[in-house]
């Protein structure tokens, strides 16, 4: 990949200095010292970190023997989103085992693919350092944690990003033939991975339409190539039904709480932006040259990528009002191709300023690089200093209690980590109460039992019906998390007079610095007037 003789190289070799000077000529090189600095980081992460629920229930669907029992345990409702990544978590499965490592892996592929994707994009307009910036910013955001996710947002980041940056090929002669259809093939990789990715579509068919509209002249190939990249929401759309009515008691509704996090995980890139300032004031402006000021606001995002990139900024508040009005579903983690937004945007400011101080833009690499490289060797630490995943669980998640008396967990990402990490007594002593209507009259939504109800299927689990077992059973324990005020079991075992005596408390440092609470249930006395029915006698306990 060297560019030399290209007008940015020599404009970054004549104003910006030796480190610019490198980092254009040796591109290659700079991207493979990034891709080797992130794939060990992140391998390493996802092979000692322990899955939570959500990862736990991919691990389960690419388990099973074939895509049409991951269609079908979809479609019943273990999952809200599009089949796509857990047919690609079933395939790693395939080639390297079930193992945390393998499950993550297509997550770690898309978060790269996101990075690279950024860098061609923004190198075509503002060179090949700005392109680093943008590269390396998605890093430092709310998107960073999900790197290594067995979810489906790392990919929709990677299928948006190759999605903008074929879009971006499309206007030039000689690369239409393939550029148009990677774009309809990114875009049916986005619409098959996750519901609220419709709004990159949207996003980019609106400055498509800005675009033309500008240019008096309509792109009939890119209409007829995002129409066959939309062609999967035809197989979609009774499923997207099902999700909607599913969705009515759904976990995560929206709150300005919500939304406000994920502008509040902006704050990395916007870094970038007072990094220029400061450097704009302590650093002495050189000596302008009007026709280096010129090239440089020559090489810009075209003003229709600006459109998109503002778009895409405004993601979150556009999820935000679909989710009161139709979806009842918001997370952070739904609109996270808003960081694209900042990382197509920042490094053109980034490129502009340094018109004027010509060091800024390889100093901004260079930090984000060095910080960059400190994430990734603590990732490397850790797997060399951390237990193995199912240790780790037993160590932080557990809680040593009577091992006569069975366990209920009122928490579903604590006992599913507990049915799949922990020892086979911990596996039989721990049991999780499902009662749909129930979990509605005390919280409101019924998503976890719902999931576990299906989620039985593809994996042993102690998931019994709430009255059965408590009408079976005269005493037990129950685990309450305490940091979690959605438990909907502690409030109707008092409704029923049930008697709860705390018998331990601790505050779990491995387990997110959580509290538990165990108590010890002992249930009134029930005849078969109280509807204990035939078959369910008290145990002995």
């Amino acid at each position: 990949m060297d560019s030399s003789g290209d007008p940015t190289i020599e404009l970054a070799i004549s104003g910006k200095g030796r480190i610019s000077a490198f980092l254009e000529r040796r591109q290659a090189a700079a991207l493979g010292a990034f891709t080797l600095l992130y794939a060990a980081g992140y391998l390493c992460e996802a092979a000692s970190r322990p899955m939570w629920v959500d990862e736990l229930w991919t691990f389960y669907l690419a388990k099973t023997p074939n895509t049409g029992a991951i269609l079908r345990a979809i479609e019943d409702g273990i999952e809200l989103n599009p089949p796509l990544s857990f047919l690609l978590a079933h395939a790693a499965q395939a080639l390297f085992g079930a193992s945390e490592a393998a499950t993550r892996l297509p997550a770690i592929v898309g978060f790269w693919v996101m990075s690279v994707a950024l860098f061609l994009f923004v190198r075509r307009r503002a060179g090949a350092t700005c392109g680093y910036v943008a590269m390396l910013l998605p890093f430092f955001t709310l998107a960073e944690p999900h790197a290594a996710e067995a979810r489906p947002y790392a990919l929709v980041l990677g299928a948006a990003a190759l999605a903008l940056l074929f879009w971006q090929k499309a206007e030039e002669k000689e690369a239409r033939r393939y550029a148009l259809p990677a774009f309809a093939i990114s875009i049916a990789a986005l619409v098959s991975l996750h519901y609220y990715a419709l709004y990159v579509v949207a996003a980019i068919a609106v400055a498509e339409a800005m675009r033309v509209e500008k240019n008096r002249g309509q792109d009939v190939w890119f209409w007829v190539s995002l129409a066959a990249g939309c062609s999967p929401l035809l197989y979609l759309a009774p499923v997207m039904k099902r999700v909607h009515a599913g969705a009515a008691h759904f976990l995560l509704t929206p709150s300005l709480a919500a939304l406000s996090s994920v502008y509040a995980g902006l704050i990395g890139p916007a870094s970038v932006v007072v990094f220029g300032v400061i450097a704009l004031a302590i650093w002495p402006a050189p000596e302008r040259s009007e026709a280096r000021i010129a090239r440089a606001d020559g090489s810009n995002l075209r003003p229709h990528e600006w459109f998109v990139g503002v778009l895409l900024l405004l993601m979150p508040f556009a999820a935000f009002v679909l989710s009161l009005s139709v979806t009842n579903a918001f997370m952070a983690r739904y609109v996270l191709p808003v960081v694209i937004g900042p990382a197509l945007l920042v490094p053109v400011f980034v490129h502009k300023i340094g018109a004027a101080c010509p060091r800024l833009p390889a100093t901004a690499v260079c930090v984000l690089f060095g910080c960059f490289s400190l994430l990734q060797l603590h990732k490397i630490v850790d797997r060399a200093v951390l237990p193995s995943p199912a240790i780790s669980v037993q160590r932080s998640v557990w809680t040593q209690t009577r091992t006569d008396l069975p366990l209920v967990i009122d928490d579903d990402n604590q006992f599913l980590r507990i049915a799949h990490y922990g020892t086979a007594a911990m596996q039989a002593q721990t049991y999780f109460l499902i009662d749909h209507q129930l979990e509605i009259k005390h919280v409101g939504f019924d998503t976890p039992g719902r999931t576990m109800e299906v989620g039985r299927r593809l994996h042993p689990l102690h998931v019994v019906d709430y009255t059965s077992f408590v009408n079976r059973r005269r005493q037990f324990l129950f685990l309450r998390n305490s940091s979690l005020m959605l438990g909907w079991i502690g409030r109707q075992l008092l409704e029923e007079g049930a008697e709860m005596r705390l018998i331990q408390f601790e505050k779990q440092h491995g387990y997110q610095g959580e509290e538990t609470s165990v108590f010890l249930v002992t249930m009134p006395a029930r005849s078969a007037a109280d509807g204990a029915g035939p078959g369910l006698k008290p145990d002995a306990h």
